[in-house]
């Protein structure tokens, strides 16, 4: 884990999406997970963070960077706001 990238659903970046749909139209998209599932499922992702990471008082930076597909889209927005 190097860093992560906010972005927008269509911008593909490298890496694996952090972020899934779990509903669409009011709708649920898959059934829910059981508890069992969901512990053993953060219990692996807990053991993929660093070392360093773990700790609750973590002090290391981790980053965060904006891709450019969003800063575009803010920036439309922005454009948007100050026309009307």
């Amino acid at each position: 884990m190097a860093g992560d990238m906010l972005t927008i659903e269509t911008d593909r970046q490298d890496g694996a999406p952090l972020i899934h749909p779990v509903m669409r139209a009011g709708r649920r998209l898959a059934p829910s997970e059981s508890l069992d599932a969901i512990r053993a499922r953060v219990a692996q992702e807990l053991m993929r963070l660093p070392e360093q990471l773990r700790a609750l008082d973590a002090k290391p930076s981790y980053p965060v960077t904006i891709a450019p597909a969003l800063e575009n889209l803010a920036h439309e927005v922005d454009q948007r706001m100050h026309v009307n």
